[in-house]
């Protein structure tokens, strides 16, 4: 029979074989014209809940509610997602994912023996009109842009609270009536449909300094070309900090 100790290092295994054993490819190197985005979303713990985030490119003056092109993040570590090589324009998120897997414990009553599986989850979390609005950020060629870091409140679709306008449009363009989808590993991932609801949000001068801070430390430290572009931006916002600490001793 396991016990809880046994199942937290079984997970433990399981999880650093599989780390061994991805090696991770190159990123693509930036392309001439355009630029990045790196957003950071949490739940109510403070820790990273998404994989892959959802953005939409509006023009300006459009409706950032009902986009019909959906772009997808391409590349997440340590708790940032980045939408690299970003096209200029205006961008808001509207959703997010996040991958995982749910262990079941099956014990034997006649014999004692025990197995343990796991099934392969994805969760989407459908950003409300308020907290999609906060999130509106510009893209320029050549730079990298913090959206944010956001604290969302989730939780699962009912009927008695289905969901709103804009998260219904979204959830329509990103999984139409999808109840189950292939993982990586071959597994049909169950998939689970939440409504999100800002909590805080951050965007000050220091967040985006701690975010780009660790994306030089623990994202992009093997990838030479993105490092110097965080580099670039994380001398810039030194002198912003001195500046705004000079006005304020005048």
């Amino acid at each position: 029979m396991f016990t809880r100790a046994m199942i937290a290092l079984l997970t433990f295994n399981i999880a650093a074989g599989a780390l061994a054993a991805t090696k991770e490819p190159p990123l693509p190197e930036p392309k001439e014209g355009r630029g990045a985005i790196g957003v950071s979303l949490q739940g109510r713990s403070k820790r990273a809940f998404a994989v892959q985030a959802y953005f939409v490119r509006v023009g300006d003056g459009e409706d950032p509610f009902s986009a019909e092109n959906v772009i997808f993040s391409n590349y997440s570590r340590n708790g940032q997602i980045y939408l690299l090589n970003a096209k200029p324009g205006r961008y808001f998120a509207v959703a997010a994912k996040r991958c995982y897997v749910q262990f079941n414990i099956n014990i034997m009553i006649n014999t004692g023996s025990s197995n343990v599986s796991g099934t392969p989850m994805e969760r989407r979390v459908y950003f409300s009109e308020e907290m999609i609005l906060q999130t509106e950020t510009i893209v320029s060629p050549g730079t990298l842009t913090f959206m944010g870091e956001y604290e969302v409140n989730t939780s699962t679709r009912k009927k008695k609270k289905p969901f709103g306008r804009v998260q219904a449009h979204y959830h329509q363009l990103i999984s139409p009536g999808v109840v189950g989808r292939r993982s990586s590993a071959g597994a049909l991932a169950r998939q689970e449909e939440h409504r999100g609801e800002l909590r805080s949000a951050a965007r000050d001068l220091n967040s985006e300094f701690m975010f780009w801070t660790q994306a030089q430390s623990q994202v992009f430290g093997e990838e030479p070309a993105w490092l110097e572009l965080v580099r670039r931006q994380l001398d810039s916002l030194r002198e912003r900090r001195r500046a705004a600490q000079s006005a304020g001793s005048n």
